[in-house]
């Protein structure tokens, strides 16, 4: 049985297949819903549709939030010590916080 085709003509993957998206993935993903929604905006805006225009400025603002918290980094040197643990009393040479330079 062939499954469904998205927009470009490419195989989606099956419904069950649960693999993660890598950063880079996720960034492009969000990119084009954000260009997506932006033409859906624009179409809405000519036709005069007022509930998909509202919608579509909603649904935009979203995506651009997730965008921004995406584009945060997680981990970095002021709490990279808490999220991995680490003993901030003990120096690198103990076994404590990495000399990351």
């Amino acid at each position: 049985m062939a499954g469904e085709l998205d927009k470009t003509g490419e195989q989606l993957p099956p419904e069950d297949d649960h693999d993660l998206l890598t950063h880079t993935q996720a960034s492009d993903r969000l990119a084009e819903a954000i260009a997506d929604e932006q033409d859906a905006l624009r179409a809405a805006e000519a036709a005069g549709d007022a509930e998909r225009v509202a919608h579509s400025r909603d649904r935009l603002r979203l995506l651009r939030q997730g965008a921004g918290r995406h584009g945060t980094p997680r981990i970095d040197a002021t709490n990279a010590a808490a999220f991995y643990g680490w003993d901030t009393a003990a120096g690198p040479a103990a076994g404590g916080v990495p000399d990351v330079g």
